[in-house]
């Protein structure tokens, strides 16, 4: 039946014929054709067919029309000294297997956590992550932006991505001041979790206050 003219019929047609060949529907299913299983095993194409195969492939470069032919190959192996300290690096890794991309990334990870990480200052990141996560900290935010009535203070922009900022004092500055050392320390100061010293910022507000900021601690 030939295909029908008609662009949605003909889609129609195609993906019929493609379910009606494919996967087990088709008769070739599970059935491997290499070695004496191929029907060509064992027997060679006849002049006739080898003229047709030549002749298809007349326009590809092959042999001396290729212009690379007879050139020396542009390909450079390692030199032994390069290929003994290859050898070096690899010796006691897996060979022929390697991690997946996840594992890559967990592995990178743990090789810059702590005071392996060029940015380490002392844990001092570690214990204002936990105080970003605290309940207490998300039940200050929600108190900031209850009162600002979910509003951008600078711009006015209401809703969207909303950021609590400490606006008089800064969070680095009150953990600084107050000498905040532990998790226990940041819970009980009293200066960290008064809204009055929060104000409610887009993202890019936020950003802005940021700009030509100095710290307590980069001015000591």
């Amino acid at each position: 039946m030939p295909a029908p003219k008609d662009p949605e019929k003909r889609a129609l047609w195609i993906e019929r014929l493609h379910k009606a060949s494919s996967g087990s529907n088709n008769s070739m299913y599970g059935k491997h054709l290499m070695g004496s299983k191929n029907g060509m095993w064992g027997k060679k194409h006849t002049l006739e067919t080898r003229e047709l195969m030549s002749k298809n492939r007349k326009g590809i470069l092959t042999g001396k029309d290729h212009p690379m032919w007879g050139k020396p190959s542009t390909f450079k192996s390692h030199t032994e000294e390069a290929k003994k300290k290859i050898s070096k690096g690899l010796k006691g890794k897996l060979k022929g297997k390697h991690n997946s991309l996840k594992t890559e990334f967990k592995i990178g990870d743990s090789r810059l956590k702590g005071i392996n990480n060029p940015n380490w200052k002392g844990g001092i990141t570690s214990l204002t992550r936990k105080i970003r996560a605290s309940f207490k900290y998300r039940l200050w935010k929600s108190d900031v932006f209850v009162r600002d009535d979910f509003t951008c203070q600078e711009c006015d922009r209401r809703g969207g991505y909303l950021e609590a900022h400490h606006s008089e004092i800064i969070f680095s500055d009150i953990i600084e001041i107050n000498d905040i050392k532990t998790f226990e320390q940041a819970m009980d100061c009293e200066e960290l979790w008064n809204i009055n010293n929060g104000k409610t910022l887009c993202k890019k507000c936020h950003n802005n206050t940021k700009k030509g900021r100095n710290t307590i601690k980069e001015m000591k």
